[in-house]
């Protein structure tokens, strides 16, 4: 029995280490070649940053490679044992496959414990400071060349209260001028659009000691609004009410600020969050105070969260509010808190006094995360009666088919994130259907290969 056991846990293990170390590699170039290599190319981040950062994105990228190789490597190891008859003639010696497989089902639990801990606290810790290395790096470097951040892409976001797209760009004129073709340029005030801007072309001078840049815009069409009501002056309406038009077919001008240092602070996302800082932001209850107030078009109200502000969350944060328990509507969360009171936007519903705002997001996030790391429990117990009945030796098969119960297993966890809105239907009990799914499954598969 040990020499068997010894056996499988070698192939098992063997295999695991390839696969784990090619799906490693091919989630870590799809999740940061799409940003990190192309500013490697334009020059923004110096090399050593860029393998930096890949390296604090292992911990992240391993927690979904992992049950990925240790299915793909049970697929692989159990159907070369039944197509090589290895298991007959284990089974003719009176071995069972309950008794042979049980060091495989221990490292399974043993892999859940650790993809547990790395899920919750190494994982999120790492992928934000990776985040933040490139973002720093990024920021000094715009910060240093700020024409260049008009030249990296036609579509710039991180300008605070403008958004600017452009068709084309052509080379430089004078010194500090770049060439626009087909620019359009919209203007927020928070997260409401009062102003949009259109040119045939444009040249933008970018002023450093005043740290602006300026728009030289021929044959523009301006339109603007007050958000308070119908604007002043003269001008074609268009469009909603409250909208004034204006042509220009010469020249008209803008001046448009460059990032501030506190408009670069990122704002980390939930999967950069370690569990007690998802916990805290999950217990964290704001109770509306009062009525809500209008402010301009827009319904704002003002969340108590009691003298010390304890789990306030960030701005943009959608939080969602329950009466005697249940879902009454939604509210955003802005920038503006103070004494432990958080100003809101009202995005759904009508607030009352006494009712309370909870960040269901990070209930579900945190529900997803301990789910998905039993998810090599559940593939331990599918894979092996799976591999052993479909007695194939082919590494193409096994990778196929571990793709497919990947993708099954984790649509579940996207599906209840999708409906984080939605807190009646349970978001965050979804998300644990596959795990006791696969669980089921595989014990009930096993137990009736055992019987066979």
């Amino acid at each position: 029995m040990r020499t068997l056991h010894g056996y499988l846990l070698r192939q098992v293990g063997g295999s695991l280490a390839v696969s784990v170390g090619v799906f490693t590699a091919v989630l870590l170039l799809a999740n940061a070649m799409k940003e990190v290599v192309g500013l490697l190319v334009q020059g923004q981040v110096p090399l050593g940053v860029v393998l930096k950062a890949f390296g604090l994105l292992l911990p992240y990228v391993v927690t979904f490679a992992l049950p990925m190789g240790l299915l793909t490597a049970v697929l692989l190891v159990f159907g070369r044992f039944s197509a090589d008859q290895e298991y007959t003639a284990a089974r003719a010696g009176g071995v069972s496959l309950v008794a042979l497989v049980q060091p495989l089902l221990l490292v399974a639990v043993i892999l859940s414990g650790m993809a547990l801990w790395v899920n919750l606290q190494l994982a999120p810790v790492w992928k934000r400071q990776s985040k933040e290395l490139i973002h720093g790096v990024i920021t000094e470097f715009l910060r240093k060349q700020p024409g260049r951040l008009l030249a990296q892409k036609n579509h710039i976001t991180e300008l605070p209260g403008f958004e600017i797209h452009y068709e084309t760009i052509e080379e430089e004129g004078e010194a500090g001028e770049v060439q626009l073709n087909g620019v359009t340029l919209h203007e927020f005030s928070g997260n409401r659009l009062v102003g949009l801007t259109q040119a045939r072309r444009g040249v933008v001078e970018v002023d450093e000691a005043e740290r602006v840049y300026r728009f030289h815009l021929f044959d523009v069409r301006i339109q603007t609004r007050e958000l308070g009501g119908e604007p002043d002056g003269e001008g074609g309406v268009t469009g909603d009410s409250g909208w004034q038009t204006m042509h220009f077919e010469e020249s008209a001008d803008m001046t448009v600020p460059f990032p501030r240092l506190e408009e670069s602070i990122r704002r980390p996302k939930n999967n950069e969050l370690a569990f007690g800082t998802l916990l805290a932001g999950w217990r964290a209850k704001g109770r509306v105070w009062r009525e809500p107030t209008s402010k301009g078009d827009q319904l704002v109200v003002q969340l108590d969260y009691g003298e010390s502000g304890e789990g306030l969350p960030q701005a943009g944060t959608k939080l969602q509010l329950f009466r005697d328990g249940k879902h009454v509507g939604e509210v955003r969360a802005t920038a503006e808190r103070k004494d432990g009171r958080l100003s809101v936007e009202v995005l759904e519903g009508q607030p009352e006094a006494g009712d309370v705002a909870r960040d269901v997001e990070k209930q579900v996030h945190l529900h997803g995360q301990v789910a998905f790391s039993f998810a090599s429990v559940g593939f331990m117990l599918v894979g092996i009666p799976l591999g052993l009945r479909t007695q194939r030796r082919e590494t193409s098969v096994g990778v196929a088919i571990a793709l497919v119960l990947v993708m099954v297993y984790y649509s579940f966890s996207l599906l209840g994130r999708a409906l984080a809105d939605k807190p009646d239907l349970c978001p965050h009990l979804i998300v644990w259907v596959p795990a006791f799914l696969f669980q089921s499954l595989g014990a009930v598969m096993l137990w009736r290969a055992n019987e066979s």
